[in-house]
């Protein structure tokens, strides 16, 4: 039998009185934003609480229909969310795009990604797209272009715009929990065609393997890698991985930074990469979401 929380039921219930009264009388939208964020905030801190993968699976849905219920409104395109302390979200810079990104555990030391999608280009359109995340099930994903219902999850943690003549790519940075062994940053992409549609992935990428849809790069979960955007070298840059010791090439859970660095450049609409960069010319601290 699920497991009922009491304080979230009571949470829940007053968020969604508080939905009902601004209808019925004037209220600000922030109250009624901050009464979701607190009672989404619970549910998120119940289930890293819960040891139950059944209550886990429960709470996870109520968060994932509670994000539905009011991200699908183009009102809130522009409202912070600043309170939500277990789901981010990144927006760019011209304001079309917003994503948010969570993960729920699921007992065996792996998640699941759950993404939802805000665009909105002009005054005239809004579309809103749930992420299903399909990571585990996948092979060989930097060859593939994905879709929303295909999506190699991740938490994004930075988005960075450009156009290559009259299409806009949206490029995210993003770190996935891989196991209890690795982890795993990536660099994806995110576009909309001619009629709307969006797609994930595009072969805009370019290193010694060729031209690819996403760069992936696995490494120890015991050490931390640095994959960031440089403004003002205007690359993204990364910590250079490598096994500790040259028997283990190949086994991933068994390689971390070696303390030299590389990366991409936009260079007519392609990321091309660069290895052994000048660590003097750009700054890694800052969020890289480890």
């Amino acid at each position: 039998m699920t497991k009922i929380y009491p304080t979230i039921l009571i949470s829940f219930v007053l968020f969604l009185c508080t939905v009902v009264a601004t209808k019925a009388a004037p209220q600000t939208p922030d109250t009624t934003h901050l009464a979701f964020e607190q009672t989404v905030n619970e549910l998120m801190k119940s289930i890293d609480k819960s040891r139950q993968p059944a209550s886990i699976q429960e709470l996870a849905k109520q968060v994932d229909r509670m994000m539905d219920s009011l991200l699908a409104n183009p009102e809130v395109m522009r409202y912070p969310f600043d309170s939500l302390k277990y789901i981010g979200s990144v927006i760019s810079k011209d304001k079309a795009l917003r994503i948010f990104t969570w993960n729920i555990p699921l007992g065996d030391g792996t998640y699941k990604y759950y993404g939802k999608v805000q665009y909105h280009p002009n005054n005239k359109t809004f579309k809103y797209l749930s992420l299903s995340d399909k990571s585990s099930a996948m092979e060989n994903p930097q060859r593939q272009r994905l879709t929303p219902s295909q999506w190699y999850g991740a938490l994004y943690y930075d988005l960075i715009a450009h156009t290559s003549g009259d299409q806009t790519y949206y490029t995210v940075l993003g770190l996935n929990l891989n196991d209890m062994l690795s982890n795993k940053k990536l660099i994806d992409v995110i576009w909309f065609d001619d009629q709307e549609q969006a797609h994930i992935g595009a072969p805009i990428f370019r290193n010694q393997a060729g031209r690819q849809y996403r760069i992936i790069f696995e490494y120890s979960s015991r050490v931390v890698m640095g994959l960031k955007y440089d403004e003002r070298m205007q690359m993204i840059v990364y910590d250079h991985l490598a096994p500790f010791k040259p028997q283990l090439k190949g086994q991933y859970e068994f390689y971390g930074p070696d303390f030299s660095y590389d990366g991409f450049k936009l260079e007519r609409g392609i990321w091309n990469a660069y290895s052994d960069l000048d660590a003097r010319r750009f700054d890694m601290s800052g969020n890289n979401s480890d």
